[in-house]
């Protein structure tokens, strides 16, 4: 949201603390990253917006140079856990950093 010079992200109180970290990162990708209403622009252009948020958010949430210092453990869903208890974010969110961050250095 614009208020005069000032954007201001607006977070759901209703979501879990999780959710709305989650939901910042986000958010923040957009003002860093995108300028204008993003309402008027086509579909497809919307959608690369939406994708390239939700990928800022993983990193910036899990951040790469932290998550490499943490010992993890050999079993994906104990991994999960611990990241979700390191970086305080949903199971669905840590997966998808953790599978991010293995094929980033297996691939």
């Amino acid at each position: 949201m614009e208020v005069g010079s000032q954007l201001i992200i607006l977070l759901n109180e209703s979501l879990s603390p999780s959710l709305q970290w989650q939901e910042f990162a986000h958010e923040l990708a957009h003002i860093l990253r995108h300028v204008g209403n993003q309402y008027i622009l086509p579909k497809d252009f919307r959608m690369l917006q939406e994708w390239q948020a939700s990928h800022f958010a993983l990193y910036f949430c899990i951040p790469g140079f932290m998550l490499q210092n943490i010992e993890l453990p050999s079993s994906k869903q104990e991994a999960i856990l611990k990241v979700m208890d390191v970086f305080h974010v949903t199971p669905s969110f840590a997966a998808a950093r953790l599978d991010q961050w293995v094929n980033h250095i297996f691939f």
